[in-house]
């Protein structure tokens, strides 16, 4: 499917690990994904991008409350640029990793709890820049 370019109504409510184009547009949602009880992050959206340049926001929100250790990564082209640690208080879970993908690169979003198994969620949305 060409950049930019939709083919109906499954594209624009679609759930799993990939990306969708929309006009300038981006988004993805990895829907519920159960953690693993582990601090290794398991892929929650993967894509590769398309010919421009992307700003991107990532998010990360899951249904356990306790304080358990929250994992968050993203990795470019194999090469980590967010790698996150963080206890899982109130004061720590809102988040907003924002970066800028290069034309034609394989971007992995992550994340997991370690200490439980309940479900999380990562969202996905940015810009072309043409």
């Amino acid at each position: 499917m060409p950049e930019g370019k939709g083919y109906g109504a499954q594209d624009t409510a679609s759930i799993g690990p990939s990306l969708k184009y929309i006009g300038d547009f981006v988004y993805g949602y990895s829907g519920a994904v159960a953690a693993t009880n582990d601090a290794a992050p398991i892929t929650l959206v993967e894509f590769t991008s398309g010919a421009h340049i992307l700003e991107i926001h990532f998010q990360y929100v899951d249904e356990n409350n306790a304080t358990y250790q929250r994992t968050v990564a993203c990795d470019i082209n194999g090469i980590t640029v967010i790698d996150n640690r963080y206890d899982g208080t109130p004061e720590s879970l809102l988040n907003d990793y924002r970066i800028i993908v290069p034309p034609f690169s394989n971007v992995v979003f992550g994340a997991n709890i370690n200490g439980a198994t309940s479900n999380m969620y990562g969202t996905v949305t940015g810009r072309v820049y043409k």
